[in-house]
């Protein structure tokens, strides 16, 4: 980022608030290119005792990123970043952790969050052959038919953080 920020004559010392958008594109793009799309799905490899144990864990892998993207979308989580997602190697699972930026609350944020769930090209890499158009897809819809089927039961759940005392949902 230095040689990037000094190319454009601007400090690193500078607020980041004042940093060129062309020298933060050009250093994104640089690490991106630096950055294998295949590190996770070798880790689940690499983690895999036998290739019945990998194709489980890719599919729990495929199946749970699916439906805690879909849950995560109806819950207009944010924040989603590689300390807020966690991943068991020993399962493939992902978990979702710190729902602090829910109900769309990361539309308000200094930069606002519009993706409806976070999938970068490492995740989808992981998802094998079919990318996001196989077994992604329809846990997808799946899971979103399942919150649609059970909306009542679900509502009746979230209610309970509207009139929590504890919570402010106002914007920061």
């Amino acid at each position: 980022m230095k040689k990037a920020l000094a190319d454009c004559g601007v400090r690193s010392t500078a607020n980041r608030t004042t940093w060129p958008l062309a020298a933060k594109r050009r250093v994104l793009a640089e690490l991106v290119s630096e950055t294998p799309t295949n590190l996770l799905s070798r880790e689940l490899w690499c983690s895999s005792e036998t290739m019945k144990s990998w194709y489980n864990k890719q599919r729990n892998y495929v199946g749970s990123l699916a439906a805690m993207s879909m849950i995560g979308y109806v819950l207009g989580l944010g924040d989603r970043h590689l300390d807020n997602i966690l991943m068991d190697f020993a399962t493939g699972e992902v978990l979702h952790i710190d729902y602090n930026v829910s109900f769309d609350k990361g539309l308000s944020l200094k930069v606002p969050e519009v993706v409806p769930f976070r999938m970068t090209n490492i995740m989808k890499t992981a998802l094998g052959i079919c990318g996001t158009e196989g077994s992604f897809r329809f846990s997808c819809e799946t899971t979103m038919e399942l919150l649609q089927k059970n909306q009542f039961a679900i509502l009746g759940l979230l209610d309970s953080f509207v009139y929590d005392p504890l919570v402010d949902w106002a914007a920061d």
